[in-house]
């Protein structure tokens, strides 16, 4: 329930014609805890929101392209304001930048803002700490017909989570990863552990790219409240294992 009271959080947001960001734009504006004060794409390129007056509660939601991620972390640099990153296929130079920003404003990285992804990834984590020597995993995404990055943001999370789980315990060799792109598929993805006489699979299914959107509103809401820091949307759902800080974001 929005408390009238209550100053909306005003949104700058990139990549606002997108897949996602298209649907980020069409939840926030019905909804009266947000404003978006700004659209960001290609035809409105990011000094379009220098001209605007900074308001409290502001953030910047940048579900574009990683070539924009560095002008959206210099925009929040400039504004002083929080900033969700919801692109993938990001470089290391680029988390890196973002984890500099970090020290300055709260910044939230996540490849998959999808909640029952997220819940994914800590289950798989904990199996793959759990499973003997003789389980083998393997991942399968499936996504859309031109989906620029292969495999998947939320692949190489998962991927990262097993091995972090299995580091210093075990080797599981280079583990497979395949990539699928078809149709109009908005999100699969398939972890597998083989072992000698058993198969443990778990899949996580997007059928709409609105509960992406939901999941970047859920986390924006979340984020303007906190401190600089690096953070993930496990901090979000508050799942974040003490033990596991500066940890990748998920």
């Amino acid at each position: 329930m929005h408390d009238p009271m209550q100053p909306p959080i005003h949104v700058i947001l990139v990549g606002a014609s997108g897949a996602v960001g298209s649907r980020i734009d069409a939840l926030a504006t019905s909804d009266p805890r947000f404003d978006v004060v700004a659209r960001i794409d290609r035809q409105r390129p990011h000094h379009h929101a220098d001209m605007l007056r900074v308001k409290t509660p502001e953030i910047i939601v940048d579900f574009s392209h990683f070539s924009a991620v560095e002008a959206s972390a210099s925009l929040a640099r400039q504004r002083r304001a929080p900033i969700l990153v919801g692109t993938t296929a990001l470089a290391p130079y680029h988390l890196d930048t973002l984890a500099q920003l970090a020290r300055d404003v709260p910044v939230l990285v996540a490849p998959n803002t999808s909640v029952g992804s997220v819940v994914l990834l800590q289950i798989v984590q904990k199996i793959a700490s759990a499973l003997g020597e003789n389980f083998f995993p393997s991942i399968t995404e499936w996504h859309r017909q031109g989906k620029a990055d292969a495999p998947s943001g939320t692949a190489n999370a998962l991927r990262r989570a097993i091995e972090d789980a299995a580091r210093g315990a075990r080797d599981f060799g280079p583990m497979a990863v395949a990539s699928v792109r078809a149709g109009s598929i908005v999100g699969e993805h398939l972890v597998r552990f083989d072992g000698p006489e058993e198969t443990l699979e778990l899949v996580h299914k997007a059928h709409s790219r609105d509960l992406f959107a939901r999941g970047a509103l859920r986390a924006a809401q979340w984020l303007v409240a906190q401190k600089p820091g690096l953070y993930g949307m496990i901090d979000v759902l508050g799942l974040r294992d003490p033990s596991n800080q500066g940890q990748h974001p998920a």
